[in-house]
């Protein structure tokens, strides 16, 4: 049936039923219309004037637009099902993964904290002079108390690395392809979710903070509450958060105020941040007892020849994250990545300063490895996606703006190339971990819960700090002769003993077989021979002596009940049961 059309103003009368109803009709139609036009009619006229002022204001440039002419994937309100695949299929690799991985020490500390912390109070005792902040301590306590199992570890991690992969692809602003490159990559399909540390979590609160971005000034609160928990993941988390800080600072204060921009709001949450910032500097600022870090030696001079130095070549600690041998090429990357985005001199800021604040740490605390540089790398994805969600400023310089344009229109290319290098570099080192073990723990773990024997037996090792890994795999009770006491972690401090003999640790185990009644296993690391050298340095300069005759004592008292070991790393034991 055709829809009823209005008859004119001046139509004729109608007298049947069907006439009469459709007048009304026509009618009600006629009044909505009328009402809608006067209502219209209220409405201000567009602020064409402001709006252009406010433009003028901002140097917003035209022919770079908040949002990159590259076509991505969109931030729909509904998740795409290739999205929620791709999860589950990055899921299923990373649990697989994770089951073929064995633990070493470096995971495992981290939950020998958490679960041997009775309450809150004691987890923040614990964590004096461990160095990190208390995140992922925080999120193991939780779940090792509520599942009362160590091997609550795996799952965490892994369920982290899922959450961060979940926002790149549903939120990230990269083509699709290039979202399963970064997911391909080495960092986020193993270093920060197969290896169990809390650099897992600084990726989904980076990747967080860039969902967020687009809201920094409208809904400030909770960009900045992502900030605070970023600067409590790890201390080169916290460098990128106070980085991420100053560069929301700088793009802010220059900005015509406006209600959407709220003072009050963006005050606050800059105070979320720095509370963030000064809980994290609480939990790991370290003793003058510390071994690992002594902030007391640091000199002003000496800070500042960090600084310029990490200025000069802050590319060097990067090399094999990149894949480059070559420091110099690292630098020259690294520099024209950061003027990629002067158009944008914020996250030109950020990156820089995230750069510099990680090449000055090893110069100052100790060496970075992958996964403390991979946080560089992390940011620079960040970065790259908070570009399309950020306006362009002019550059009044004509040259530098030409030469701005073009590294613009070529960073996706060398992006993707650098996207590709990452999936080749962690080809191997998956490889590896599959057909490899990486630590003597879980066999010594299995040896001592199936034989009957042992089971009940109280562990002393040399070195000490190799068998903080065992606790994930079995539950006999650890004694540390350097310390005096049953492990709760290896503390790294002046309470640990620089020496140790192998005379003192077999009287322990004399005195532990009185005292307990228990079997005694000595798990040692040296590879002890009767030719010496008969004195073994280990990390942090502690030192392990013996001589012909204690050796000849020990093996008289003591009977060889084999070696573990792994393919890779110092965690191998050989091990020795007390007559």
């Amino acid at each position: 049936m055709s829809p009823t059309r209005c008859p004119p103003a001046r139509a004729p009368r109608f007298t049947n039923a069907h006439s009469t109803g459709s007048r009304r009709a026509c009618r009600g139609q006629q009044r909505s219309a009328h009402l809608l036009i006067q209502k219209r009619a209220r409405l201000p006229a567009a602020p064409e004037e402001p709006l252009r002022t406010a433009l003028a204001l901002s140097q917003v440039r035209p022919d770079l637009p908040a949002q990159s002419t590259m076509r991505f994937e969109s931030s729909t309100t509904k998740t795409q099902p290739w999205v929620w695949a791709a999860t589950a299929a990055y899921a299923v690799i990373v649990s697989v993964l994770s089951w073929h991985h064995e633990l070493w020490r470096d995971e495992v500390r981290a939950l020998n904290i958490a679960a041997n912390s009775h309450s809150p109070q004691d987890l923040f005792h614990l964590l004096k002079n461990e160095g990190h902040p208390a995140l992922w301590h925080v999120l193991l306590f939780v779940g090792n108390h509520i599942t009362g199992s160590m091997r609550v570890l795996k799952p965490i991690s892994v369920t982290i690395a899922v959450g961060a992969v979940f926002v790149l692809l549903r939120f990230g602003r990269f083509p699709a392809w290039q979202k399963l490159l970064i997911i391909a990559g080495q960092l986020p399909l193993y270093e920060y979710a197969v290896m169990c540390r809390n650099y897992g979590i600084s990726m989904l609160l980076i990747f967080a903070a860039a969902s967020l971005y687009r809201y920094r000034f409208s809904r400030p609160l909770r960009f900045a509450a992502i900030l605070a928990l970023l600067a409590n993941t790890n201390v080169h988390s916290t460098l990128v958060a106070v980085a991420w800080l100053v560069a929301w600072l700088a793009e802010w204060m220059p900005r015509p105020r406006s209600p959407e921009v709220s003072a009050s709001r963006m005050a606050v949450g800059v105070g979320i941040v720095a509370i963030g910032v000064a809980t994290c500097v609480w939990v790991v600022y370290p003793d003058s007892t510390s071994i690992v870090a002594n902030t007391q030696s640091h000199t002003p001079a000496g800070i500042w020849r960090a600084l310029i130095q990490a200025l000069d070549s802050p590319g060097d600690i990067h090399t094999s994250t990149v894949g480059l041998s070559q420091a110099l090429a690292v630098n020259v990357l690294f520099w024209l990545f950061v003027a990629s985005f002067l158009a944008r001199p914020w996250l030109s800021l950020a990156v820089a300063l995230v750069g510099i604040g990680l090449a000055t740490f090893p110069r100052l605390i100790y060496p970075l490895g992958l996964r403390h540089s991979g946080i560089l790398v992390m940011f620079c994805v960040a970065a790259i996606w908070m570009a399309a969600d950020a306006p362009a400023t002019s550059i009044r310089f004509a040259p530098l703006d030409r030469v701005v344009k073009v590294l613009e229109r070529h960073r996706s290319a060398a992006f993707s190339i650098f996207l590709l290098m990452q999936v080749t570099l962690g080809v191997p080192t998956i490889d590896f971990d599959l057909h490899h073990t990486l630590s003597g723990a879980a066999a010594l773990g299995h040896r001592l819960k199936t034989d009957p024997a042992l089971s009940a037996a109280i562990i002393i090792p040399e070195p000490e700090p190799q068998i903080e890994a065992l606790p994930y795999y079995c539950d006999n009770p650890i004694y540390l002769t350097r310390e005096g006491h049953y492990m709760v972690k290896i503390s790294f401090t002046s309470a640990n003993a620089q020496e140790n003999t192998l005379d003192e640790i077999l009287s322990k185990g004399e005195e532990l077989r009185r005292t307990t009644g228990r079997p005694i296993v000595f798990a040692l690391g040296h590879g002890l021979d009767e030719n010496g050298p008969y004195e073994r340095t280990t990390a942090y300069g502690k030192v392990f002596r013996y001589s012909r005759e204690g050796l000849t004592k020990f093996r008289s008292m003591t009977t060889a009940l084999g070696f573990v070991g792994a393919d890779s790393g110092d965690e191998n034991f050989s091990l020795y049961q007390l007559n």
